[in-house]
């Protein structure tokens, strides 16, 4: 199946705004799932950097309100328009054993994306409003077929649809999620190393000057007593 989409992201919109202003089209959403996705890539990549033809595996956990876990094995292979692959999906039962299974094939787990998630069909598309944990609100909007499409086309076509709608305001936006959380964490970890080597610094010379200063206390603290017991 080839999946080409869409994504919007609301950097100040509500769930219930975004749906209100898509009501005429969509009455009915789904009820907020969980979704946790793992994601693997080839150990050989130096980077994560997704290309065409780059394979992208995925364990999904999905959980209801009534704690019903539903676990789910996704293959991805990019295509040459970005958001857009073709994918493999099957459900599955034993997410650890699939995951070692995942290992032994020389992929390494690289991120790791919470989301809540609302799914509603209009047409031919399916639509995902998420909440993705460290990101925001994002509405995807999903065009699934059994058979190749123009992958810019179909992307320019949805754009075009979803602009006749009085959205609130939104920015395109082409990286998936779990590149978004990788880089967001990769960027925390650079700042981190950099502060690290200060903050030792810093606690070092503290330590240093507590050192001098309870030196210098000691040698007080002598001459005081020597005086006195003159």
């Amino acid at each position: 199946m080839y999946e080409i989409e869409v994504k919007l992201h609301f950097p100040k919109a509500t769930v219930l705004e975004l749906q209100n202003s898509l009501a005429k089209i969509i009455q009915n959403w789904t009820p907020p799932i969980t979704q946790i996705d793992t994601i693997y890539l080839s150990k050989n990549m130096t980077e994560y950097k997704i290309i065409e033809g780059t394979k992208i595996v995925r364990i999904r956990e999905e959980q209801n309100k009534t704690d019903n876990v539903k676990q789910i094995l996704t293959m991805k292979i990019q295509q040459e328009t970005k958001l857009s692959s073709l994918e493999y999906e099957t459900e599955i039962s034993d997410s650890k054993a699939v995951s070692k299974m995942i290992e032994a094939w020389d992929f390494v787990e690289f991120v790791c994306v919470e989301k809540t998630r609302q799914k509603a069909k209009y047409g031919d598309y399916n639509f995902c409003l998420d909440t993705v944990k460290d990101l925001g609100l994002f509405l995807e909007i999903e065009l699934l077929s059994s058979s190749k499409l123009d992958s810019k086309s179909a992307q320019d076509k949805i754009i075009s649809f979803i602009e006749t709608y009085n959205l609130p305001a939104y920015r395109l936006n082409d990286v998936p999620y779990d590149t978004q959380v990788f880089n967001k964490k990769s960027a925390k970890k650079a700042v981190f190393n950099k502060i690290l080597p200060i903050k030792l610094f810093l606690t070092k010379f503290k330590l240093k000057i507590v050192a001098i200063f309870s030196h210098f206390s000691l040698k007080i603290t002598f001459v005081v007593l020597v005086n006195c017991r003159r």
